[in-house]
């Protein structure tokens, strides 16, 4: 059994918002200007818009993958043994979004992360995102039993 992770989009929200306007602004030159230079910018445009990353899990065969997927098509990453994994753990990264228009508004968002920790510090693979701890506590120990990783 292979659980499936997407993280998000690999330059976040704006930027796919930027690509969808690319995308549409490239295909109408293309199509109405029958200008060469829209490819280009339709094809920029559906990088942004479309590429995406996150973790696979295979269970039954303990491995895992961090992958890409360009322009929502193109899934490549490369599947490594669990047993290179130090710990599960649950941590509470600091995020927060600023818009500076004309005054300055700060989004702070209360998530959690489930993540594999490696040998270095910083070596950490993204599972997971939950807005309850205790959620993510409970899944981490049922996938640490699962994968024979130990949870912390």
């Amino acid at each position: 059994m292979i659980i499936k992770c997407k993280q998000g989009k690999i330059l976040g929200p704006g930027a796919a918002f930027i690509g969808y306007l690319f995308l549409t602004l490239g295909l109408f030159f293309f199509i109405v200007y029958l200008n060469i230079l829209g490819i280009f910018i339709a094809l920029f445009g559906a990088f942004l818009g479309f590429t995406a990353i996150g973790t696979e899990i295979d269970i039954e065969k303990k491995l895992y993958r961090r992958y890409e997927i360009l322009f929502g098509l193109l899934k490549h990453g490369k599947w490594h043994e669990t047993n290179e994994i130090k710990h599960l753990c649950v941590i509470q990264p600091n995020i927060s979004y600023s818009n500076h228009k004309n005054h300055k508004t700060t989004k702070s968002e209360k998530e959690v992360h489930l993540i594999f920790q490696g040998h270095h510090p910083h070596e950490r693979i993204f599972i997971r995102k939950y807005y309850v701890r205790e959620e993510a506590n409970q899944e981490g120990i049922k996938l640490s039993e699962q994968l024979g990783v130990p949870f912390k």
